[in-house]
């Protein structure tokens, strides 16, 4: 997923002018983002995150222990300017998603279903061409 900023879903303002309400709204942003598509936090496998300043990565890291109890995801930062000057921190992460089984249909063209398991945690294209 992409990276998400401290933004209210409802009014799109930035939440929070301090780490831990910024970093506490992208990561709901996130779970919110991973429960339509199946996914949970449990699944995040990686994140990337951007600071627009050092300090604020031991606020980070305290909000960051609140939504992984256990068995955190590996992560990776930096410190970077960001456009917004309101804006602290914005959050990527790649998550597994349900596995989706491909099916062929009668007019040869892939159908999904829900399936058990998961997917490895990338994202991909699949396509089904019917021989001529």
């Amino acid at each position: 997923m992409s990276g998400q900023g401290p933004f209210d879903p409802a009014s799109g303002a930035v939440v929070g002018d301090s780490i831990e309400p910024q970093a506490r709204q992208c990561f709901t942003n996130i779970s919110a983002i991973l429960a339509a598509a199946g996914s949970s936090l449990d699944d995040v496998v990686s994140a990337t995150f951007i600071l627009r300043d050092a300090e604020d990565f031991d606020g980070l890291n305290a909000e960051w222990a609140r939504w992984f109890l256990s068995d955190p995801p590996a992560r990776m930062g930096t410190k970077m300017g960001i456009s917004l000057p309101e804006m602290r921190i914005s959050i990527s992460v790649v998550a597994r998603l349900p596995l989706r089984r491909h099916r062929l249909g009668g007019d040869g063209l892939g159908r999904m279903a829900e399936g058990e398991g998961f997917e490895p945690p990338v994202a991909c294209a699949t396509a089904v061409f019917k021989s001529a």
